[in-house]
């Protein structure tokens, strides 16, 4: 069967000052892949892909976007803090004697915040903070397959609570009970704070901090190809 296009006629300028282009085709009839041709109207072959990006998706591009940026942020501000312990303050307080050491670490307990003389709302919400966020993130991308690196990163965020909570907040506590650093046996007192254990658990949730940034950090590079792609 032979099908022909006969006319296909261009309209000029409106009335809007626009130059507008409209197509009308007249005649016998006209295959429907060609009409769809000309008119620039979508294919209906379900081999096609056609991708459209909704509000809706762009919006959730966003928030991914922005809930693993911030989860990333989180993660290197604690491990920074972590590492900040291992390799300034520690190897500088080693070097002071037992009175200024035992008056030093008290002096960062208050300032980090305990029960006694109040939290330090931006050290607790900088600590807790992330693995919130990771799991925020989980729920946005879990059937995507950087849903294994944010679960990874939440383990290690995790892990590195416990061993704070279990292992350095303890030893933490011990040294505040003393008392003044001035009306107590400052050698014995840094003695029992096992000053070498501590050091060695910092290094431990040093090296499970930055584990989780490195594997948001990766999670967020591999979203942003998707998304250029």
């Amino acid at each position: 069967m032979n099908m022909v296009l006969r006319r296909i006629t261009m309209e000029g300028a409106s009335p809007d000052g626009l130059t507008h282009s409209t197509i009308s085709v007249t005649g016998t009839a006209v295959p429907r892949a060609h009409r769809r041709a000309v008119l620039g109207e979508p294919p209906t072959n379900p081999h096609w892909s056609c991708a459209v990006s909704s509000p809706v998706a762009n919006s959730m591009s966003k928030a991914r976007t922005m809930v693993l940026f911030a989860a990333v942020m989180f993660a290197g501000t604690l491990a920074g803090f972590f590492l900040t312990y291992a390799f300034t303050i520690m190897p500088g307080l080693e070097t002071t004697d037992d009175r200024t050491f035992v008056a030093a670490f008290q002096g960062l307990e208050r300032m980090f915040g305990t029960f006694d003389y109040g939290y330090n709302w931006p050290v607790v919400l900088g600590f807790l903070g992330g693995p919130l966020v990771i799991v925020v993130a989980i729920a946005l991308d879990r059937r995507r397959p950087i849903v294994w690196w944010l679960v990874a990163a939440l383990v290690l965020s995790i892990a590195t609570i416990l061993i704070t909570q279990s292992v350095n907040i303890p030893l933490n506590n011990e040294i505040k009970a003393a008392g003044d650093a001035d009306m107590i046996e400052a050698v014995q007192v840094r003695a029992d704070f096992r000053e070498n254990w501590w050091r060695a658990w910092n290094l431990v949730r040093s090296a499970t901090s930055v584990g989780a940034f490195v594997c948001l950090g990766w999670a967020l590079f591999l979203h942003g190809n998707r998304m250029r792609n």
